[in-house]
């Protein structure tokens, strides 16, 4: 094929029908070939799919969507690329969102075949079915790694509507807050059970924002299905869980200084990135919540937990705007500890706070 420049991005030019599948498999198949960057391919995609709801759309804007700079994993790639070449086209929508959720397939196969329990509450309906089987479990294994052939034949023998792959986890109603907080416990005691990653990243950003959505009736105040939410979150250790935690939380707490207080004292001591979520950064604005005098008060309690990306996260988040706009406030504590050193990394959350407010005077 020729190349062909579409929208300042180069690619191969799509032969065929022009149809999603034929315009699919000729970008990833590029894609994977190196012949077209990350850069160019996320172009591409926005730029042929950006307003199509049709399946292998919405698929290739799940790899590649606008504005990302990370890629796809290449396996999630090529499975979906096998899943276009390989498939009838009845059964592409089912075998595509498999395709999409290999990361979290192969986390389940691998406690399957360890005999521990399954986490079935995260999974969609589709998939709870397919585990429910001794054939769907051999065809789920075999998809994980790169055969589609056992899945196609499991889906040609049952009833099962794609839908049933990728609908939402929630296909019971809830009736109360109570019965929401019931469900969030058991997603998140199944969420931790997924080995630190992209997986289980992914899996808390599905459920977290589909509860948002679809949980309860219009009859119940979105606030409540936050909070209820966010706090039910806070009690998980998973970082990517902890972050989902203190966003929700961000929009409700308002100036509400024990939930402030709550999403500091979990949150805070864990920087670390989780698929680039850190809680961390994502609870130190909670910090403005607190008059100063309270708030340097907690971080000299928190001090001996919190380790250097919770530091830094402290500094550039919160302490550098603090120190710039009430320096006054600010002050007696900052010198505190700069010149007593009570703590060598909540000096050096100071030192680094200060350099950026001069930086921005």
């Amino acid at each position: 094929m020729a190349l062909t420049v579409m929208d300042g991005c180069t690619v191969r030019a799509m032969t065929g029908t022009g149809e999603p599948l034929e315009r699919a498999t000729a970008l990833l198949g590029a894609y994977l070939a190196r012949e077209i960057t990350l850069g160019e391919t996320t172009e591409m995609v926005e730029a042929v799919y950006g307003a199509s709801h049709d399946p292998i759309a919405l698929a290739v804007r799940d790899l590649f969507p606008v504005g990302s700079t990370r890629a796809p994993d290449a396996a999630i790639v090529e499975l979906v690329l096998t899943t276009l070449v390989g498939s009838a086209s009845d059964q592409v929508p089912a075998l595509l969102a498999l395709a999409l959720r290999r990361p979290v397939l192969a986390a389940i196969v691998t406690r399957l075949e360890g005999g521990h329990d399954l986490p079935l509450t995260i999974l969609r309906p589709g998939c709870r079915v397919m585990l429910g089987t001794a054939s769907g479990r051999a065809a789920l294994q075999a998809l994980v790694e790169g055969d589609i052939e056992p899945a196609a034949r499991w889906l040609d023998r049952t009833v099962l509507d794609p839908e049933a792959f990728f609908a939402t986890t929630l296909d019971a109603p809830l009736l109360d807050l109570a019965g929401l907080g019931d469900l969030v416990d058991r997603l998140v005691q199944e969420t931790e059970l997924l080995p630190a990653g992209r997986a289980r990243a992914r899996v808390a950003d599905e459920w977290v924002s589909e509860i948002m959505v679809d949980s309860l009736d219009d009859d119940t105040p979105y606030t409540e299905i936050v909070r209820v939410v966010g706090e039910r979150l806070l009690e998980s250790d998973a970082p990517a869980l902890l972050w989902h935690a203190a966003t929700q939380l961000s929009l409700v707490a308002g100036g509400d200084r024990r939930v402030a207080e709550r999403v500091l004292e979990r949150c805070l001591p864990l920087g670390r990135l989780e698929d680039g979520r850190s809680p961390a950064s994502a609870a130190a604005p909670f910090l403005a919540v607190l008059p100063p005098d309270r708030a340097a008060a907690l971080l000299e309690r928190l001090a001996s937990s919190i380790d250097a990306d919770g530091w830094d996260a402290v500094a550039r988040t919160f302490l550098a705007g603090a120190f710039r706009k009430s320096w006054s406030d600010w002050r007696p504590h900052a010198t505190r500890w700069l010149d007593q050193v009570p703590d060598a990394g909540l000096a050096r959350a100071a030192s680094t706070a200060l350099a950026l407010a001069e930086r921005a005077a």
